[in-house]
């Protein structure tokens, strides 16, 4: 069962890595969108990724999350609870809960809600960071 946890763990990174990446290719696309266009055929192939990450960016977080329940249930089960893991996730309900305000409820992406989100995203990154490194 171990590896069963450590399985969704992986998935846990590899899904919110896809997310992350929504933001990583907006700031990409805008930087250097010029010299991308010298590229017809990597242009084309960009384009087809930028749009992939943009329109299932809270599906990534959705699945994100799911897979973080099914690792904590497994872990909690069959290993033990990580207090570092327990604060990681807590940041990343957070993040899941700001997210589905802006994408539900407030639906701009301006605002003070739109840089919490985003800054929750880098203390995920650290709070993730820190759980792999002391488990």
């Amino acid at each position: 069962m171990g590896e069963f946890g450590e399985l969704f763990g992986g998935l846990t990174i590899f899904f919110f890595i896809a997310t992350v990446m929504n933001y990583i290719v907006k700031f990409i696309n805008r930087r250097f969108g010029r010299e991308i266009a010298k590229y017809p055929e990597f242009k084309k192939v960009w384009m087809k990724l930028m749009k992939l990450l943009v329109k299932y960016h809270k599906y990534f977080g959705f699945a994100t999350v799911a897979s973080l329940m099914i690792h904590f249930l497994v872990q909690s089960n069959f290993k033990y609870i990580s207090t570092t893991g327990l604060i990681a996730g807590g940041v990343m309900l957070s993040q899941l809960l700001l997210g589905m305000y802006g994408a539900f409820i407030n639906k701009k992406r301006k605002g003070t809600w739109f840089i919490t989100h985003r800054t929750i995203s880098v203390a995920l990154i650290l709070a993730i960071a820190i759980h792999l490194a002391t488990n």
